[in-house]
């Protein structure tokens, strides 16, 4: 009706969804919601060195180590500058208020361009998409930071600091939280894309 690229329109008459599956919806994006800050509050990736009794660790906000003052001679600190943290949090807050505020808002339907979304099913997509895409930058910054120390991403890596004639064996991989994030983008994604479905919406013609 609307020549406008994005436009919002009530729902029609007659499309109500049955109590019991909308229930059911609210209780899988709860738990997309409490997997998301599972993921967010536990280490994506974990490096040890063995012999010296050090880590390197990345949380969603940014780098922790226990290098001390071996850090300025393995490539200078890798950390994030200080408002990264206060950043990533705001993000998680926003995340998670958009999960839950799809919860209650009204059925309206969103148009954008060729696509039309309800309201609750746009917030629930875009929390998804927006955690897959921080998922995928988070590869690329982990990448980069920690190759910066001369530590392995991923397997064994021998690290030395000549200044001090030290060695040690390194071991990183991938922590649990990554692995939980690697399922709550994906699962947001599919529960928007199927929400009609599963709270029996019949669908409105466009």
């Amino acid at each position: 009706m609307s020549s406008s690229f994005i436009s919002i329109s009530k729902p029609a008459a007659g499309s109500a969804a049955t109590g019991m599956r909308v229930w059911l919806f609210h209780v899988l994006v709860l738990v997309a919601a409490a997997l998301f800050v599972v993921s967010w509050v536990i280490p994506w990736w974990r490096s040890n060195i063995q012999e010296a009794g050090m880590f390197v660790q990345i949380r969603p906000w940014g780098l922790e180590h226990t290098l001390g003052n071996y850090v300025e001679y393995m490539g200078g600190d890798p950390r994030m500058p200080g408002f990264f943290a206060p950043l990533m949090w705001a993000y998680l807050v926003l995340a998670i208020a958009a999960l839950l505020v799809s919860l209650f808002l009204k059925e309206r339907t969103i148009k954008i361009g060729k696509f039309a979304f309800s309201l609750p099913q746009f917030l629930v997509f875009a929390v998804g998409a927006s955690y897959i895409i921080f998922a995928l930058v988070f590869l690329v910054y982990a990448y980069i930071r920690v190759s910066a120390l001369g530590v392995e991403f991923l397997g064994i890596s021998y690290v030395t600091i000549p200044e001090f004639h030290l060695g040690a064996e390194s071991i990183s991989d991938f922590e649990p939280g990554f692995k939980v994030a690697c399922v709550v983008g994906p699962l947001c994604v599919v529960l928007a894309l199927l929400r009609d479905k599963i709270i029996g919406k019949p669908k409105v013609n466009a």
